[in-house]
This record gives structure tokens, C-alpha cells and sequence, in this order.
């Protein structure tokens, strides 16, 4: 986020784990010496938001719904990017389409989302998630009638992070797309 902003972008970011932001907050100071601080926001009144100017551009940081945030912004503003990391794959599996049809309201026409997902099989307990799996099939039904679909990369992440073996995985695959909105 901060290096898109000193390149002169006003880029949001938006979670709903107050932790995370703390985080977030405390890398922003620890490496860019800059201080996010709260302010008022008109299109979402009921959220914490947080800003800084960094280089020619902002970032903004939401904390809250992203269901609720995303309406909002969809109806006020419109991004030339999302990056989702970590956010579709911790949606549970019957809340996908909305989150979807969120982002792709609050896109350009043109805009691209970089999506990284995840493919695994159940853990040992039996559960699916969180993470849950994305396959590209789910992406497809998920965001092909919107947006062209490319596969970046794939890559095993196994190996590298042995939780998911802990945790009874067979395989742990991490996924890039790039997805961009349809003009029509």
C-alpha cells in the first residue's frame, strides 16, 4: 500500500480484524515513519477509518464488514484495482457470491482484481476452512460472467509451510489470477 501510494495512487485497504490494522499501523510507523490517523469518512459512516498521505497519493484503512463497506463503496466509488489476499479463501463457501458481486460492483469497467487462492483438501478434522479452497472451477463460476480470467502462477506451498501437513493436507497449493471486469 505504501509504495502504490508514493507512486502518486490513492490506494484503500479494508479488513475486518481490528488486529490486523494494529499490525498494519505498526509496520506504517516502523518502516515508513508515517502515522495513520482516525478520521470521518462520508460514504461509510459506520466504519473506523484511517488516513495518511504518503507521496503524491493516500491510503485509507478501513476496519469493519467488508459486505457493508463494499455496498457502500460500490455505489459511491469505483476502484481500477482490488488485491485479494487472503479474503475470498476466508469467505465461507455459501457468502462467496456476494463478496464477489461486491468487488466486481466496486471495479471500473477494465479494473483487475489480483486474486490469490488457495487449493487444498479437507483437514483431518473434517473441516474445509478457513482457508477454504478455491479452485479455478469455483473462480470461473464465481467471476467468469464478469471478468476474463488468467492463471498467473501456481505454486505447491507444502513443503514451505508444513502446517497444512500438521493439519492433514495431502497438498496445499497457492494461485494467482488476475481477473479483469468485462466492458459489457
Amino acid at each position: 500500500m505504501p509504495y502504490l501510494a508514493k507512486l502518486g495512487t490513492d490506494v484503500t485497504g479494508v479488513d475486518c480484524v481490528p488486529r490486523a490494522y494494529q499490525e498494519f499501523k505498526r509496520l506504517m510507523k516502523s518502516s515508513y515513519n508515517l502515522d495513520l490517523v482516525e478520521q470521518e469518512n462520508s460514504i461509510t459512516k459506520d466504519y473506523q477509518t484511517h488516513f495518511v498521505e504518503h507521496g503524491t497519493g493516500s491510503i485509507t484503512y478501513l476496519i469493519g464488514d467488508f459486505f457493508g463497506i463494499g455496498r457502500a463503496y460500490a455505489e459511491a466509488v469505483k476502484f481500477d484495482g482490488i488485491y485479494d489476499r487472503g479474503s475470498l479463501v476466508a469467505v465461507r463457501p455459501e457468502d462467496r457470491k456476494e463478496y464477489v458481486d461486491n468487488c466486481v460492483a466496486a471495479l471500473k469497467k477494465g479494473g483487475k482484481v489480483l486474486l490469490i487462492a488457495l487449493e487444498h483438501d479437507p483437514f483431518k478434522t473434517g473441516k474445509l476452512g478457513p482457508p477454504f479452497c478455491v479452485t479455478r472451477e469455483d473462480v470461473e463460476a464465481l467471476y467468469g460472467e464478469k471478468c476474463d480470467i488468467k492463471e498467473l502462477h501456481r505454486e505447491s506451498r507444502f513443503d514451505a509451510e508444513p502446517v497444512w501437513k500438521k493439519k492433514g493436507c495431502s497438498y496445499f497449493d497457492e494461485i494467482i489470477y488476475v481477473l479483469e471486469k468485462k466492458e459489457s
